[in-house]
Order: C-alpha cells, then structure tokens, then sequence
C-alpha cells in the first residue's frame, strides 16, 4: 500500500487546477506590472515639473526677484536730478 495510488485520488493538477493557478500568476503579473508603470510615471512626471520649475524658477542669484527670476529693478535717480 505504500507505493499504491488510492481510488479517488488524482497523481499532478488536473487541467481545471493548472489553469486556475495559470490564471492566478498572469493576475499576479498584471497587478505587478501596473503598479511598476504607476510608480515609473509617477516618478518621470516629477522629475518634467523638476525641471520646468528650475528652467522658470532658477536659484542661481540674490539679484532676483523672488518668483518671477527676473533681475531686481535699478535704484530711483535722485531728487536733485529731477529738479
């Protein structure tokens, strides 16, 4: 009885059962799949507004006006001069 294959039991998967845990991985693998393009896109799209903001918004000077990067406006003549 050691070697023997009881009546009832099946040796392997049956045909159902192999496309049952066919079907489990390829869900596995879609939901992997788009949770890796989710995170890329995510990441892509952070980096193009990155960039847009230091090309409109750059940091580089103390001589700009905040927000705008344009330069600071030049001092007012004098009074005298006006006169």
């Amino acid at each position: 009885m050691g070697g023997a294959v009881t009546a009832g039991v099946a040796r392997g998967l049956t045909p159902g059962a192999f496309a049952g845990v066919a079907a489990a991985a390829a869900a596995v693998a879609v939901v992997a799949g788009a949770a890796v393009h989710k995170w890329r896109s995510k990441r892509e799209t952070a980096a193009e507004v990155a960039a847009i903001l230091r090309q409109y918004m750059p940091l580089d000077g103390d001589d700009r006006v905040p927000g705008l990067g344009l330069a600071a406006p030049a001092a007012a003549p004098a009074a005298a001069d006006a006169a």
